[in-house]
């Protein structure tokens, strides 16, 4: 499965592989990411207390929820960690 740039359209984001986590391509405009303050070029490192390795399980649990859940992150930017919250929309 090639998932290069794989768009998940609930949480605005466009997705990519990373050798630290998953990296974020783009942040659709509006979206729950953008509104959260996820930007271009983060690196998921874990989401909801569980590391992040790869794109097809950021997908797949993104997938899983429901809108108004709200789910932790911690993003790498400029090689510093930050934690976001994203509601889901």
């Amino acid at each position: 499965m090639d998932v290069r740039g794989r768009v998940t359209p609930s949480f605005g984001v466009s997705l990519d592989a990373d050798n630290d986590g998953v990296k974020i391509n783009a942040v659709i405009r509006g979206g729950a990411s953008e509104k959260a303050g996820l930007k271009a070029g983060d690196i998921l490192l874990s989401m909801d207390g569980e590391k992040v390795s790869d794109v097809v399980g950021v997908v797949n649990s993104l997938s899983d929820l429901t809108a108004g859940e709200d789910v932790p992150f911690v993003v790498k930017r400029r090689g510093q960690e930050k934690r976001v919250v994203v509601r889901g929309e």
